[in-house]
Parts: C-alpha cells; sequence; structure tokens
C-alpha cells in the first residue's frame, strides 16, 4: 500500500480499479502538403465546419450537465474558430505550403505559449483551451484521436491533464473518479468534475507511474489523496465512508421531494434554474417547485440564424407544459459579454461585461426581440408564465419592454392568437443601478429576482472567473449585502415577491441570510435543491439572527 498526494479540488470518495491514460504527446501532423494550397484551404474550411459541429454538440451537453457558466468555454472554443487573427495566421501558414493539420497546430502552440507566460495563473490556464480547440480541430482533419480508455466497469482515471472537450467526452457513468498529475483549481476540467460531482484530484505528482494497470485505488478527493492498493484496515474504512455517501444521497433525493418548511412552520419555494427543456425532468427529479431562471439564449446560440417564432414557442411550450402549474420565470434575451452570435451586427468590445448586452442589446434589436415576445405570448396559453427583464440599470428599460409585449399581445389577438391575460413582468436586479433604484423599479413590476453573481462582480470590479481576483469576489462583502437588504426592503414595501438566484442561493449559511432579510424563494441549480431543502428545514427564522 502506498499513496501519492495531491490537492483535491472535488470532494467525496471512489475506490476501485484504477486506469492509466497515457496520452501521446505527439498529434502525428505532417509538415509539407502535398495538395495545391487551394485543396488544403479547401480542407481547412471543411475541417472548421466539423469542428464547429463537434464543440456544438458539447456545448450543449455541457449545459444540460454542468450548467451555464461551466459551459461558457465552448462558447470561447467557438469565438476562436472565428477569430480573425487565428483564422489570417492559420491561412498564411498553409499558403506558405503547410498542411492545414501542421498550420493549426503550429498557430495554436504559438498562441498558447504566449499565454503560459503571463502572470496570471487564469490567463495561464486559458493555454490549455487553445491547445484544446486546437487538437478538436486537427482531428477533425487527420481523422485520428486520442481517446479516453474504455472499460467494461466503473473505473477511476489517472492522466497528466484533462481538457474541456476530454472531460465532457468521459462516460460518467463509467468514471468514478479522476487523477490529474497536473491541472489548476481554475482550469475547466477541474471546474466540470465539481459541477458533475466526480471526486478529483489535481497536482499528483508521479500518480500515473504509482498505478500497475486495474490495480486498486482509493481517490480521497477531500484529503487529495489518492491511495494505491489499499490494505484489508483501510478497505474496511473507506467502504463505511462510501457506503454513508450513498446513504446520504439517498436521503437528499428524499428531502428533494418534499417542501422545504422551517421548524416556524414558513414555506420557502425552491426553483431550478435551466438553460434547455430538456432539463426540466432532472430539475423535477431534484424536487425543483418551479423554474426560478430558464436562460432562453442558448436556443440562438450556435446558429447561423436566430430561432423562428415556431421554435421558440415549442421550446416555452416544453418547459412550461412540463413544470404543470408550477411556476416558470423565463428571462429574454442574455446575449453580448461571453455569450455573442455570428447573425448579430455587434462591434467587438473591450469590455463586453459592460457594453451592449441583455436588455441594451434586445431594444437596440427590436425585430428579433419581438419575435421572442410573441413567441413568449403565445407559449404563455401552456402554463405558468412569468417574463423576467435582465441588466435592468434604467427605469426605461421596463417600460419600453413592457410597452412592446402589450403591442405584441394586440398583435397576436387580431390575428385571432390567444394570449393569457395576466403575465407578471419582473427583473433581476444584478446592477449596481438596479439595486439602488429598486424602489422606483419596484412600482412597474411584479417581482425582482436578484442575481447575485452579476451584481457581486460589479458591485466589487471582480470577475468570479478570474483566480487572481477570487478574494475580492464575496457576496457578503458588506456593500453586496447593504445592496441586497435594501433591494429586498424595497420589494416588501411594494408587496412583491423577491428572489435570490445565483449560487450564493445554494450555500445554506448565506441561504439562511437572505431569508432573514425577507427574501420569498431561491433558485439554483437542480443538484443543490435537496441540500437547499435539507438547510431550510433546519431553520426557525423566528428565533434569532
Amino acid at each position: 500500500m502506498h499513496s501519492v498526494d495531491g490537492k483535491g479540488i472535488s470532494s467525496g470518495v471512489a475506490m476501485g480499479p484504477g486506469i492509466v491514460w497515457r496520452k501521446t504527446d505527439s498529434l502525428g501532423v505532417s509538415h509539407a502538403s502535398s495538395l495545391s494550397v487551394e485543396a488544403e484551404l479547401i480542407r481547412f474550411e471543411k475541417g472548421l465546419e466539423d469542428a464547429r459541429k463537434e464543440i456544438e454538440r458539447t456545448f450543449r451537453m455541457a449545459v444540460d450537465t454542468a450548467g451555464e457558466d461551466h459551459a461558457q468555454v465552448f462558447s470561447i472554443h467557438l469565438m476562436m474558430l472565428e477569430d480573425d487573427d487565428f483564422l489570417s495566421s492559420v491561412s498564411s501558414a498553409i499558403r506558405s505550403g503547410a498542411t492545414a493539420e501542421h498550420a493549426v497546430w503550429h498557430t495554436a502552440e504559438a498562441l498558447a505559449a504566449e499565454f503560459a507566460a503571463l502572470d496570471s495563473e487564469y490567463m495561464r490556464a486559458r493555454k490549455d483551451d487553445i491547445l484544446d480547440i486546437g487538437r478538436v480541430l486537427v482531428s477533425r482533419l487527420t481523422g485520428k484521436t486520442d481517446m479516453i480508455p474504455e472499460s467494461a466497469i466503473p473505473f477511476i482515471l489517472i492522466t497528466s491533464d484533462l481538457s474541456p472537450s476530454e472531460t465532457m467526452s468521459m462516460d460518467r457513468k463509467k468514471i468514478m473518479a479522476i487523477v490529474l498529475e497536473e491541472g489548476s483549481v481554475t482550469s475547466h476540467a477541474a471546474i466540470l468534475a465539481r459541477s458533475l460531482g466526480i471526486p478529483c484530484i489535481i497536482s499528483a505528482r508521479g500518480a500515473c507511474s504509482a498505478v500497475l494497470e486495474s490495480e486498486r485505488v482509493i481517490v480521497d478527493g477531500e484529503a487529495g489523496t489518492m491511495i494505491v492498493n489499499p490494505d484489508e484496515e483501510m478497505t474496511g474504512r473507506y467502504e463505511k465512508r462510501i457506503h454513508a455517501q450513498k446513504s446520504e444521497d439517498q436521503e437528499l433525493r428524499s428531502i428533494g421531494k418534499r417542501k422545504a418548511v422551517t421548524k416556524d412552520g414558513r414555506h420557502v419555494p425552491v426553483f431550478a434554474n435551466i438553460g434547455s427543456p430538456e432539463e426540466v425532468d432532472e430539475a423535477l427529479s431534484y424536487g425543483a417547485e418551479g423554474v426560478g431562471l430558464f436562460r432562453t439564449e442558448f436556443l440562438f446560440m450556435k446558429r447561423s440564424a436566430p430561432p423562428s417564432e415556431d421554435e421558440q414557442v415549442e421550446a416555452y411550450r416544453k418547459v412550461l407544459e412540463g413544470m404543470g402549474d408550477k411556476k416558470v420565470v423565463i428571462r429574454t434575451l442574455d446575449f453580448g459579454a461571453d455569450k455573442q452570435v455570428s447573425y448579430l451586427p455587434t462591434k467587438k468590445e473591450e469590455n463586453p461585461a459592460l457594453g451592449l448586452r441583455a436588455i441594451r442589446l434586445c431594444l437596440t434589436h427590436k425585430e428579433m426581440f419581438i419575435t421572442q415576445l410573441r413567441a413568449l405570448g403565445r407559449a404563455s396559453v401552456f402554463g405558468n408564465l412569468r417574463i423576467m427583464i435582465p441588466m435592468v440599470s434604467r427605469l426605461d428599460e421596463i417600460i419600453q419592454t413592457k410597452e412592446l409585449f402589450e403591442y405584441v399581445r394586440m398583435d397576436l389577438r387580431k390575428e385571432g392568437i390567444a394570449v393569457r391575460d395576466s403575465i407578471p413582468f419582473g427583473i433581476m436586479v444584478e446592477t449596481p443601478a438596479a439595486a439602488v433604484l429598486s424602489a422606483e423599479l419596484a412600482e412597474h413590476v411584479d417581482f425582482f429576482s436578484i442575481g447575485t453573481n452579476d451584481l457581486t462582480q460589479y458591485v466589487l470590479a471582480a470577475d468570479r472567473m478570474n483566480e487572481d481576483v477570487a478574494s475580492w469576489y464575496d457576496v457578503e462583502n458588506p456593500a453586496v449585502m447593504s445592496l441586497i437588504r435594501q433591494t429586498v426592503a424595497n420589494a416588501k414595501a411594494r408587496s412583491i415577491t423577491v428572489s435570490i438566484c445565483g449560487e450564493a442561493a445554494g450555500n445554506p449559511v448565506l441561504a439562511e441570510k437572505f431569508l432573514r432579510m425577507g427574501v420569498d424563494e431561491l433558485s439554483m441549480s437542480s443538484a443543490l435543491i435537496p441540500q437547499a431543502k435539507r438547510a431550510i428545514c433546519g431553520l426557525n427564522l423566528k428565533g434569532n439572527a
């Protein structure tokens, strides 16, 4: 028995056969082309299209399994495939006589080297994203892939590192745990492992050489330790922990089926955040009492043209009918920042998070926005619909949107199409401006949903995905909590519902603070719902804070 220590970045315990994946360093790309330049450029264009389709499939899978935030790396991959500098460099190398695959890999390596030399750990980790897209594109061009090992039984994967694409290609029914010799806390492989609930250790130097093929391995994601060939006493100890882990999972699933009622009798509705109609069944299985956020922009992304009105109606209908009479909050388009589409004539912005995004972009491109509002109006008859406007910073954005919807409602009725008489309108309070103006904004909407993710990073000027400023990104910062408290108080004064929608909603400690402020509802990733309900059931909100 011996062990290898690393850094645990996804908790949990797993025990099973260890399989080492020794990746090939060389992609086997040939340098000089035997084809004409024109033929090689055509190969490159075909490879680009095939790579786009593959990454689009991976993106949709990542949204469904890991959530919107963690899927964004694949959106960045697609943007790289459309980057003028990248495409120009590859084309130039091809015109100099290189094969398409050599030109792609040479360009990706050069760009990755630039990122690797940066001081920021977060930016250095992005080199792996660049190499990932390079590998995907080369594999499309050559037809050669270096695949994760297959096994008839579940196993523990041990390798040097995993790219985001490799992580998403794993058979999650077979991978019990992941041990990486390299990796970083901010790598998307680490992020995806956490969101998928797979025990994972990074920086486990020497792990690949420490395990013989199919040798029994224990991975303790909490302690950051891999134990190889454990003795009987160690095996027994971890078998008890694994059994306790399974029992707790079953208990949580049972709790998720019940309503979250505090000890003093207050029911706190807990909703799911989803990004596609396919996530409805999963949300219900975890005990969601409705949908607190349906991100509609994912219907519009990874396409050459926006979805038609009929396509949107069908997507909204599936969610509304799937939820029955439960409340469904559908957020209007939140394009911009890290979510871009090729069919909108938007300019490159120095700081897209502060640019033309969300409701600003929708009111600039009204034709597309009206199509979405028409689809929402038509779908309203299928369930308990609420419409939510994102990134509001001025009152006139609410007024314009509601006026547009009334225009759409009248138009639909003239066409003989039914629309519900009363459809509540709300806003996401995720800008400091909206929080400060919340008393005035509350006069014009039916509910508030406080988006703690964006609100925190805007108040503190700290990117939550940037490891270098992680210590600045803090929802509990007095400035952030003060604005949340002010927003809740203003919602209560106007007797409108207020919810928390963001990662903080799934944090039991923060959730209690929000509920004591007067927050009515919580909305979070589906997998967090059972734990949140258990925590709520243990609270006495009439007791001392």
